[in-house]
């Protein structure tokens, strides 16, 4: 597996265990450092350090009945211990309402492991509706 393949690997596993209601299984694939950032949707989702990190994620625990997350598509690569990856999804609300998103991170190999050590996610805004038009 390439090192890239790696990276694409913790993602695909961190999202597969949300998908599952299994916060505590995706809060482990984020690194457990004081470096580790999760920045989400919501303006006041900005999670620094991992137990900020671990305590968001772990919340998840047993909800399988939220939103569940689809990749649409995706890229990573990776140097040395150092990986990152960007991609578009979907959030697929329990009605069958979509909402498309966008995500980029960082990951970085640590104890032999590759960990997200930073993610974002945002809806994408038309420049007309931020700036006007």
């Amino acid at each position: 597996m390439s090192d890239a393949d790696g990276v694409r690997e913790v993602v695909r596993s961190f999202v597969e265990a949300m998908n599952r209601g299994e916060g505590e299984a995706a809060a482990g694939m984020y690194s457990d450092t004081d470096d580790a950032l999760a920045i989400g949707t919501d303006p006041g989702e900005w999670f620094e350090g991992a137990a900020s990190v671990r305590e968001v994620f772990t919340q998840a625990q047993g909800q399988g009945d939220g939103p569940t997350v689809r990749i649409d598509e995706s890229t990573a690569g990776a140097e040395g211990d150092v990986g990152w990856y960007a991609g578009r999804g979907t959030f697929v609300l329990p009605d069958g309402t979509e909402r498309p998103f966008r995500s980029t991170g960082v990951c970085r190999r640590e104890g032999g492991e590759w960990k997200i050590l930073q993610s974002h996610t945002s809806f994408g805004v038309a420049n007309d509706e931020v700036f006007g038009g």
